[in-house]
């Protein structure tokens, strides 16, 4: 149930200008003290409405004017950023927490019914989109600024899981996390700085409960389907997403010792807790 105060299509903006009071209110602190700034947008997640001044910026729908709503609010965090010079003693982390809808969503109806508007291709190339167990469900963008310490327009191709935060945000701040915190969270800090890294192996659930593994360039779905995946018995997909990037190949067939392999792996995940 949502605050009587809640309005959908403005409260990215108030969530946007408390950040940036808070901000500004940080570089008045004694010594600037270190802030943290948690800004979870409810855009462009559904049901798809955006303040008047953002409809039709996009061309691509109301939940295209959702993300142009999103660049709009991320703009301002950096411009208080760069008012108060903060910027260069910040990391700033843009990401989403799952793959988009195929497009728009009309006013009351069920996220399913998505349209895309104008051709646009929400999920680029990616096969699949939100709640499936396809790239385009859940590889999203991860987007880090640190002027004068990340390279301008580098871009690093390593896999990155939102789990891995914790235990890379406390080596950003030399803190020891305790052994009971974040076991499946791996300090890819270097990553952040060009340096290759290689994660261990993840797993991903879709919204009906299909999970997948990934280990190093290969993704295995435990279900099958071109679109809607179901659960099937001794039954799944296997992609090497390295040379397969838009899993247009099924290799189930052809690697049977690596089918047995991802199995195995998932068991062991499983059995660790």
């Amino acid at each position: 149930m949502a605050a009587r105060v809640w309005d959908n299509a403005t409260v990215d903006m108030r969530f946007t200008d408390a950040a940036v009071r808070f901000i500004a209110a940080a570089d008045a602190t004694p010594k600037q003290k270190p802030f943290f700034v948690y800004l979870p947008l409810s855009a462009p997640h559904s049901p798809h409405l955006v303040p008047k001044f953002a409809a039709g910026k996009s061309q691509a729908g109301v939940r295209g004017d959702m993300v142009w709503l999103v660049d709009q609010c991320v703009g301002r965090v950096i411009a208080v950023l760069e008012k108060h010079g903060l910027s260069k003693n910040t990391l700033l982390i843009v990401t989403s927490d799952n793959g988009p809808l195929i497009g728009s969503v009309k006013i009351g109806e069920r996220e399913g019914t998505a349209q895309i508007s104008n051709g646009h291709q929400s999920a680029g190339n990616l096969r699949g989109y939100k709640g499936r167990p396809f790239e385009g469900g859940h590889r999203v963008p991860f987007i880090v600024r640190w002027p004068g310490r990340i390279a301008k327009g580098a871009v690093n191709d390593d896999t990155f899981c939102h789990v891995d935060l914790m235990a890379t945000t406390a080596a950003l701040i030399g803190a020891s996390l305790p052994k009971s915190a974040g076991e499946d969270s791996e300090n890819l800090l270097p990553a952040f700085f060009g340096q290759p890294t290689r994660r261990g192996p993840m797993v991903n659930q879709a919204g009906n409960g299909v999970k997948t593994l990934r280990d190093g360039p290969w993704k295995i779905i435990f279900g099958q389907g071109p679109d809607r995946v179901r659960r099937s018995a001794g039954k799944g997909m296997l992609f090497n997403l390295k040379i397969d990037p838009f899993e247009t190949t099924d290799l189930w067939d052809r690697h049977p010792e690596r089918v047995k392999t991802m199995h195995v792996l998932l068991a062991k995940i499983r059995g660790d807790g």
